[in-house]
């Protein structure tokens, strides 16, 4: 009994110097890495992405802290998520949709988008994060201001630009990373959009 309690003990004690000393990956910045031949409708546009098929417009671009910060404040409120937990990569993306059609609505659903390999932030995982901080309901409520959070639905003749929020804790980060925008309906037909992003990473050492 004793020899197996100090067996776990030792490995219990490697396994937290181990995690004590592990670097962390932050995204530090984006860039579009287009293929060679894009996606028919696709274009790089400034530092993101275009996308034109018909009557649907969608754009997407990779924002510094900086940039999110901005956005807000034309959006009339103050950036939420300028007190994130340290040690944690999150990344954000304003995705603008325009429905240029006639007739039919355009559909997103945000638990259709990822990024790597984690999906975008819904209400439940907003919520989650924020409710216990002492100005949670000041945040939340500016968060659903800037974010898409819910479904979509855009009629003819609309356009709405917001944020997509990801967090990305890969524990082997790739430099290419690619942002699915998934299950976009334009009246019947379906689209699955593919935007190929390379990142940077800061590296951090836990203490």
């Amino acid at each position: 009994m004793g020899r197996t309690l100090a067996t776990v003990l030792v490995a219990t004690a490697l396994g937290l110097a181990a995690f004590a000393g592990r670097t962390l990956y932050i995204v530090e910045s984006l860039a579009p890495d287009p293929p060679k031949k894009l996606a028919q409708g696709i274009a790089v546009e400034g530092n993101g992405y275009r996308f034109t098929a018909g009557d649907v417009d969608v754009r997407v671009e990779p924002l510094t802290d900086e940039q999110r910060a901005a956005f807000c404040r034309e959006q009339g409120v103050e950036d939420p998520f300028g007190a994130l937990r340290k040690g944690e990569s999150y990344v954000f993306f304003k995705v603008r949709f325009e429905n240029r059609r006639k007739e039919g609505d355009l559909v997103f659903s945000p638990q259709a988008a990822m990024f790597g390999n984690g999906l975008a932030f819904d209400e439940i995982k907003v919520y989650q994060y924020f409710y216990r901080d002492k100005d949670a309901d000041a945040i939340l409520a500016s968060a659903g201001k800037v974010l898409f959070l819910k479904n979509l639905v855009l009629p003819p003749g609309y356009h709405l630009e917001r944020l997509l929020m990801f967090q990305y804790d890969d524990p082997y980060p790739v430099k290419k990373i690619s942002l699915i925008i998934g299950s976009l309906m334009a009246g019947q037909d379906g689209l699955d959009l593919e935007f190929r992003f390379r990142a940077t990473y800061r590296k951090e050492k836990t203490s």
